[in-house]
């Protein structure tokens, strides 16, 4: 069986959701010159952070505990699912992968760079300014939906390099 199989017939397992985005067309060479593949290599970063799933569980706040022993459990006994468990988008660690964003300006060599750093900087401010354990706190509605508005943010982020590609 597959990871995704397996957790849904976890009883632990509430949901498991996958956000839907059109692919963007970015030419990497007019935007990042000789830096084309490390921006690359960035941007598929980050569409992978925004096509990880939302997994849902029902150990609530309990991060050190229960759910640290479910997920210890499948490390040892399913590295393939634990694997699936570390893409969590809901997973604070998982959320900090989205400021490979962070890295594209010093490579950009395209038009309006300074709203690309705007962009990018209020993206960086929002996940920044999330203080710790607060998120953890939150019920999974509120998580579901603040990941949701960061990746609707990263993807902007995204959709503005293709439309810098076509000018």
């Amino acid at each position: 069986m597959k990871p995704l199989e397996i957790l849904l017939a976890d009883s632990h397992v509430i949901e498991i959701l996958y956000d839907s985005w059109e692919p963007v067309d970015i030419d990497y060479k007019r935007l990042f010159g000789n830096r084309s593949e490390t921006a690359s290599k960035f941007i598929t970063k980050i569409n992978e952070w925004l096509d990880s799933p939302y997994i849902v569980d029902d150990f609530g706040t309990d991060h050190l505990g229960a759910r640290k022993d479910w997920r210890l459990a499948y490390a040892e006994s399913n590295p393939e699912v634990y694997h699936f468990l570390n893409t969590n988008v809901l997973r604070r660690n998982a959320i900090s992968k989205a400021m490979f964003l962070e890295l594209l300006p010093k490579s950009y060599f395209g038009q309006n760079k300074d709203e690309l750093v705007e962009l990018i900087s209020r993206f960086k401010a929002r996940i920044l300014s999330l203080p710790n354990g607060k998120y953890d706190a939150w019920p999974n509605v509120d998580k579901k939906l603040y990941v949701r508005s960061l990746k609707e943010d990263a993807y902007k982020i995204l959709k503005f390099l293709e439309g810098q590609s076509q000018k």
